[in-house]
């Protein structure tokens, strides 16, 4: 496969793997969980029927199908790639994506809880400026005070990843992101709108996804060729 035709292949993977994951954001904030109650049918036919609960959670399905035919297409035309030589770089990479993730579960464990609903204000409880870890409350500090420390730890991840040539690109549009994340999660909290909750989601799974795109393009794909040829450029700069 060329590197264009490859290129255009994971991008068109990239969006169907992030409207799976923002779908299933609406579903949970929409309650459509069970507006198909079957499967692989939706209430006994190959197609939902006119009720949005059944649509919502029937594009969720049939997106999810075309990610996974995608993503195993994209891995099998991996082009190869020696990656980024600072492997001090690579591994903070790593970190901070795995410690995205865990920012992530801490929101997760937010809505589980339904803390959202107790604490109505914004950046801590109690009008904004008390720290409650009273009941329910206790894990909006814990989700609160994970994005300061985590946050901190993507700027400055992002921030030397757009003097990267590999990663500079995603890096920099991660970094936007991030910032427009952190203004949507308190107009979320303060307000409560299910606009606010929805694009809340779609923003956190965004930023999780760049954050990773950033920490793979780090790495060397795999591949005695690519391992070759950075051999034979570090060889030519001695």
């Amino acid at each position: 496969m060329s590197v264009a035709l490859f290129r255009r292949l994971a991008v068109v993977t990239a969006v169907f793997a992030y409207l799976q994951i923002a779908l299933g954001g609406v579903v949970r904030v929409s309650g459509s969980g069970l507006g198909c109650p079957d499967w692989p049918l939706c209430h006994g036919r190959p197609y939902p029927p006119a009720d949005p609960h059944a649509i919502i959670e029937y594009s969720h399905r049939a997106v999810g199908s075309v990610t996974g035919i995608l993503i195993i297409a994209t891995v099998m035309a991996m082009a190869p790639s020696a990656g980024i030589t600072d492997l001090r770089f690579r591994r903070l990479a790593a970190v901070a994506a795995g410690a995205t993730y865990l920012l992530l579960l801490t929101g997760s464990t937010v809505v589980a809880s339904g803390a959202e609903q107790t604490c109505r204000s914004w950046p801590l409880c109690g009008s904004g400026f008390t720290p409650d870890f009273t009941g329910a409350n206790a894990f909006t500090m814990l989700h609160r005070g994970s994005v300061l420390l985590i946050g901190l730890l993507l700027v400055i991840v992002l921030l030397r990843g757009t003097r990267l040539p590999g990663p500079a690109g995603v890096a920099m549009a991660t970094l936007a992101v991030f910032a427009l994340q952190v203004a949507v999660g308190a107009a979320a909290a303060v307000t409560d709108a299910a606009l606010f909750n929805g694009f809340h989601v779609a923003l956190a799974t965004l930023v999780w996804a760049g954050v990773l795109t950033t920490s793979l393009l780090t790495l060397p794909r795999t591949d005695r060729d690519a391992q070759l040829s950075r051999l034979a450029v570090e060889k030519g700069s001695v």
